[in-house]
């Protein structure tokens, strides 16, 4: 069943290139939110759970570059791994793949 996020593909492509591009020890990306329930409206904001050895200085930089972004979106990222027991335990119970590092490596290729 496809994921129903509904983000364009250049919203992907871009959300994709800037975490490959400056997202080092990102081993794969998770949406999560109304976004991965399937419960968003068109401004809903982009909730992304990040894994792998993610140092808190890349998700400050992630920040920085998506508020910069063309994004029409805002996106808020966290690090799985960091994040309080209840925001896991919410991201464990609605979350979805959006980015495997087999993409993020594609991804880094095309940047």
């Amino acid at each position: 069943m496809a994921l129903d996020h509904g983000l364009s593909d250049a919203s992907l492509e871009s959300l994709a290139e800037t975490i490959a591009q400056c997202g080092a020890g990102v081993t794969r990306v998770d949406i999560f939110g109304s976004r991965a329930t399937g419960a968003y409206r068109a401004n809903s904001d982009i909730d992304l759970a990040l894994h792998g050895d993610v140092a808190d200085a890349t998700i400050d930089r992630l920040r920085t570059m998506f508020l910069e972004s063309s994004l029409p979106l805002s996106v808020d990222v966290t690090s799985y791994e960091r994040a309080y027991p209840p925001l896991r335990r919410h991201i464990d119970a609605v979350a979805r793949v959006l980015f495997s590092a087999e993409d993020l490596e594609a991804a880094k290729r095309r940047v």
